[in-house]
């Protein structure tokens, strides 16, 4: 699939099958996060993976919106470090950056993934951290999960003229 058709055929996958996915296949998509922008190159991210179904539960419970997790083959806590990022809020954007190319790299290998609200929902990151007994630089940002897709999903047309500016608002 070339990098256009992935872009615009990509969708948040909740559902999976109980296939296992490869380690091959994870540090694949892990090189692909680890290559997104970041201000001044500071790649303030580190992630968590989690592949053990306990674990999987214990994180699904951090959201209210996380219960795909505990089906998924695997599922990711993306964070910043604080030491690292020009600031906290450059350090939400780059881990953001490195969510859409998670995304992407899985879609890529036929692999669905869903994207997990952490940041700015304090009760959340402070769950993550006491979860992973992260020191206060480390902050949490957001939690993907990953697995073969159990569901089908049509590509959305999400392009709207309405929303395009040229030159001038």
């Amino acid at each position: 699939m070339d990098l256009q058709e992935s872009i615009l055929s990509r969708r948040s996958v909740r559902k999976y099958t109980s296939d296992k996915i490869s380690k091959s296949d994870i540090e694949t998509i892990l090189k692909a996060g680890l290559s997104a922008p970041s201000a001044k190159n500071c790649q303030p991210w580190e992630l968590i993976v989690i592949q053990e179904q306990k674990n999987l539960q214990k994180i699904s419970q951090v959201s209210p919106h996380g219960a795909m997790l505990k089906n998924a083959s695997f599922g990711i806590v993306i964070c910043s470090d604080l030491d690292k990022a020009v600031n906290f809020e450059y350090g939400v954007i780059d881990t953001s950056a490195c969510v859409e190319n998670l995304h992407l790299s899985a879609h890529g290998l036929g692999i669905g993934s869903v994207w997990i609200g952490v940041y700015p929902r304090m009760e959340r990151v402070e769950k993550l951290q006491e979860i992973f007994n992260l020191s206060k630089n480390i902050i949490p940002t957001h939690m993907m999960a990953f697995g073969y897709p159990a569901e089908e999903k049509k590509p959305a047309n999400r392009y709207d003229q309405d929303k395009i500016h040229w030159e001038k608002w």
